[in-house]
């Protein structure tokens, strides 16, 4: 799993998703939803796909002597690492927003819509990650060469 973790990250991770990935560094806007940077997240990893598919990923993949099911597994624990980085990325600017920008400033910027960065916050982007896998994974593998 280790190899094929490696694989996944030299071959399938391109320069567009690392970018999505440091724009959870957007959670430092004080009047804007701090869930809004989690979904470009999930847009750079939907990128992921084509670059694969481009790479011809599929079809080297499947020529390794690995089981089927270790591709996939591997492919899913290669997204929700990029995910969970996503998250650790996050809490650093997250608690200068909170302790360091929105004390700072007037009533009328810290009244934001959605969520501010709290656990519950995490615990909804843990619901909209699991969502995104629960539906787009059984999608993706069931035909991924379309």
């Amino acid at each position: 799993m280790k190899q094929l973790l490696y694989k996944e990250y030299r071959l399938c991770l391109s320069g567009q998703s690392i970018i999505f990935l440091a724009l959870t560094l957007l959670i430092l806007i004080p009047a804007w939803p701090a869930i809004v940077p989690f979904l470009y997240t999930l847009v750079g990893i939907i990128t992921i796909f084509p670059w694969a598919f481009a790479n011809r990923d599929i079809e080297f993949t499947a020529n390794l002597p690995i089981s089927k099911e270790d591709v996939v597994k591997g492919r899913i624990v290669f997204v929700s690492s990029l995910e969970l980085l996503s998250m650790l990325w996050s809490v650093p600017f997250g608690l200068i927003r909170q302790f360091v920008l929105l004390p700072n400033m007037g009533e009328e910027v810290t009244e934001t819509f959605g969520l501010n960065f709290n656990f519950a916050l995490y615990g909804m982007v843990f619901v909209s990650f699991a969502a995104f896998h629960l539906i787009f994974f059984p999608w993706y593998y069931r035909k991924p060469s379309d």
